[in-house]
């Protein structure tokens, strides 16, 4: 789901609101706001148009760090529990599609398969594959829209943390839309691991940068052997 979608989305209804309040109460000021909030629509809408456009005819990239990096991590977990099962856990690798059209893999796989909350834990990870490394303390992009990570898993987020400062995960409120979203909202524990640049955003993100050259194996390498001490952690 991306960030101006949602923006159009409350600029349409905010503007309907106030072309009905004119309606049933006729006012000039609640015209004038409605005629310039429309307005004001409008060339949001044109200057989306121009960036799409623009975007359009631009070269396609790898998408290496947005997420090949993530798939690359669960194709590795694949191999290692291959050899090293967990004791007394089933482990799903998930690979979701259509994140940015509103979590719709996600939300599907969710339909289909029923997973219990109980006694299910989710880790998503997030372009892991350059910068600094975070599990997400808090998630959206306003204080309107934001959401958290299940408790329970940011706290063993945080222990994990602190178990192997030698992989430099710290905790971080980040801007980001991503499964979390989803998977709180339909009452699962969840946590997000994600990378960040010097910023605080995302590396690289919707970006012509986004290639394998700017991969950082270093960075990817302690992204995985976190992600392994979650799944030990949760192994219980």
């Amino acid at each position: 789901m991306k960030i101006e979608h949602t923006l159009v989305m409350a600029s349409l209804l905010v503007n309907g609101a106030l072309l009905l309040a004119c309606g049933l109460w006729p006012h000039p000021l609640l015209t004038g706001i409605a005629l310039g909030m429309g307005t004001l629509l409008g060339l949001v809408s044109l200057a989306m148009l121009f960036f799409l456009i623009s975007d359009e005819r631009q070269p396609h990239v790898e998408g290496a760090n947005d997420n090949a990096t993530a798939v690359s991590i669960l194709l590795g977990m694949a191999e290692a529990l291959q050899s090293q099962p967990l004791h007394t856990s089933e482990v799903v690798l998930l690979f979701t599609g259509c994140e940015e059209a509103g979590c719709v893999g996600m939300e599907s796989y969710l339909r289909q398969f029923h997973p219990k909350r109980e006694d299910t834990f989710w880790i998503d990870l997030e372009m892991v594959g350059t910068g600094n490394l975070c599990y997400i303390t808090r998630h959206g992009v306003s204080r309107f829209s934001e959401y958290r990570p299940h408790p329970e898993m940011a706290a063993l987020a945080a222990g994990v943390a602190r178990q192997f400062p030698g992989l430099g995960v710290t905790g971080k409120e980040m801007l980001i839309l991503e499964e979390i979203a989803s998977l709180r909202r339909h009452g699962y524990r969840a946590v997000c691991v994600a990378g960040h640049n010097q910023q605080g955003y995302l590396p690289n993100w919707h970006r012509i940068s986004d290639t394998l050259e700017n991969i950082e194996p270093e960075t990817l390498t302690r992204a995985a052997h976190y992600t392994w001490a979650l799944m030990k952690a949760l192994d219980v």
